[in-house]
């Protein structure tokens, strides 16, 4: 599957609250690149990004502490709630879409009847 565009790689971005600094184009097509290896649809390609993007964003949300100086505080602990809570929108979506993506399993022409099993020797 060819690399995202441009305008691929911005809607990715966005997704996971990131800019450029955070994930750069070689970064997002190592991304992409994997999950086309699993996927074929560009749409459940584009999720399946967007959530193990997340799940980086918030392991590195996690390495940070919350501290207090003066009478500022940055509470990082919510920042990690906040991505957790959107990695599970982004996760349910991406459900949706392999389970809209699913081909229905139909099978064609008459079921076939096995026939009862009859003794060779029935006097024995």
């Amino acid at each position: 599957m060819p690399v995202p565009s441009d305008a691929v790689r911005t809607y990715i971005r966005n997704a996971v609250n990131a800019d450029e600094t955070v994930f750069d184009d070689a970064t997002l097509d190592l991304y992409w690149d994997d999950a086309a290896e699993q996927y074929s649809n560009s749409l459940i390609i584009r999720y399946a990004v967007i959530v193990n993007l997340l799940d980086v964003r918030i392991a590195q949300a996690a390495e940070q502490v919350t501290y207090q100086f003066n009478e500022e505080r940055e509470a990082l602990s919510d920042k990690v709630k906040a991505l957790e809570k959107l990695r599970k929108q982004w996760d349910e979506r991406l459900a949706g879409a392999i389970a809209d993506n699913a081909g229905v399993a139909v099978r064609m022409g008459v079921p076939k009847k096995i026939p009862s099993r009859t003794k060779e020797y029935p006097d024995d």
